[in-house]
Parts: structure tokens; sequence; C-alpha cells
């Protein structure tokens, strides 16, 4: 089959995937109960020195999951009209980083890769599929905040591939564009 259209959502800030779309019945066996040892040996944890104080207590979800459509796609309650389409829609669990700090794990994240330079997912789906317009956008970006993600323009950016494929953020207040 042809795509003819992605929207990605790169929701930084926004509901964890364990509260969407990423349910963990195991998670739930472990919720305020102690991390066991053997998750944390040999990892690092940014910021979190008070490991060393207290083990640290697993947090299962608080929402209701259920399988929607003939794939039998799990969703929380959080996001109760997309069961609808579930069979019409990709969703893509295992997507990890090793990379434990905000801004190079959201870089990574959106280019695959921890260092800027790298044409961002919007800049290679724009680049595959094109767009429909000559005289606007095919990629577009929302920000919300007066500061933007951690990780800036970067996160948006065309790489090594020409800057028409380069994300365009949208702009709250004078020219949209």
């Amino acid at each position: 089959p042809r795509i003819d259209r992605v929207i990605y959502l790169f929701m930084a800030g926004g509901p964890s995937q364990l509260e969407l779309l990423d349910y963990k019945p195991e998670l739930q066996k472990y919720d305020s109960k102690p991390t066991p040892e053997s998750y944390l040996k040999g990892k690092r944890f940014a910021f979190m020195d008070t490991f060393s104080k207290e083990t640290p207590k697993l947090l299962g979800t608080r929402r209701e999951f259920k399988q929607h459509g003939k794939s039998g796609l799990w969703m929380s309650e959080l996001i109760p009209n997309i069961g609808s389409v579930a069979d019409d829609i990709a969703v893509i669990h295992g997507v990890s980083t090793e990379n434990f700090n905000h801004g190079p794990a959201k870089l990574f994240t959106n280019t695959g890769s921890v260092r800027p330079g790298r044409p961002s997912i919007g800049s290679w789906v724009t680049y595959g599929i094109g767009s429909e317009s000559k005289d606007l956008p095919g990629f577009v970006v929302l920000q919300s905040g007066p500061r933007g993600p951690r990780g800036g323009a970067a996160l948006w950016s065309s790489g090594f591939l020409p800057t028409s494929y380069q994300g365009v953020p949208f702009r709250s207040t004078g020219d949209p564009i």
C-alpha cells in the first residue's frame, strides 16, 4: 500500500505512552512496589541520586485499557474515540534509546541520532512522499510554550537534505508561517 500522509505526534510533556497506547499488565503487578534489583543493575539514570537512599517504587497505570479492532490494539480510556480506527492506524512500539537526558533523547526520537545534523522524521516523510502544495509547507511544527522543546529546531531539521524539507514552525503571534 502507498502512504498518502503522515501525522506524527511528538508530544513532549504530553501523557505518557504508558497511559495511552502501551499497556503493561506486568507493570501493574509491581505497582507501588520497589523496583527489582535486576532492573536497576548496571543502568544509569539522570538526576536519580536518591536511588542510593531508597529503592524507587514502580508506578503502574491508573487508566483502564481495552483492546480495539481486529488487530486487538490496546488503548486507554484517555483516547476513547481512537479505538474506532484501530485497524486504520499504525502504532509503533519499541522505540527506545540508551540516552537518559531529555534533549538528546528527544533528538534521537525525532532523527535517530543523539547528535544534531541528521534529518528529522518529518523531513524524511516529506522527502519520500512529497507535498500536495508548492506554496505551503509539507511539514509543519506546532509548538507550545514560549521556549519551545528541549533540543530546539534540530528536532525538525532537514539535516543533510535540502532545506525545502525542513519543518516550518507555526507561530502564535504575527505571521503564522
